[in-house]
């Protein structure tokens, strides 16, 4: 009966050691690596909008370079 007894607390000690290993090592390595490398810079070119009213369609273009510039990160 003590060997048994023995031989879980052993495993129970072994699986807290490697869930405690695999945690440092997800603190260690994941806060430097990106989970997304950004491929370019991105930014607004252009906008249009289509809109109707009375049964009469209106359309507005404003190019990117018209827009207020913190504005630009929030419409992306």
């Amino acid at each position: 009966m003590k060997n048994g007894l023995h031989r879980r607390w052993r495993t129970v000690l072994c699986i807290g050691v490697l869930v405690l290993a695999a945690a440092v090592a997800a603190v260690v390595f994941l806060p430097t690596r990106p989970m997304v490398e950004p491929a370019d810079n991105p930014s607004v070119g252009f906008v249009s909008a289509d809109f109707g009213r009375d049964g009469e369609t209106y359309s507005a273009d404003i190019p990117g370079s018209e827009l207020p510039q913190p504005l630009q990160p929030a419409r992306l």
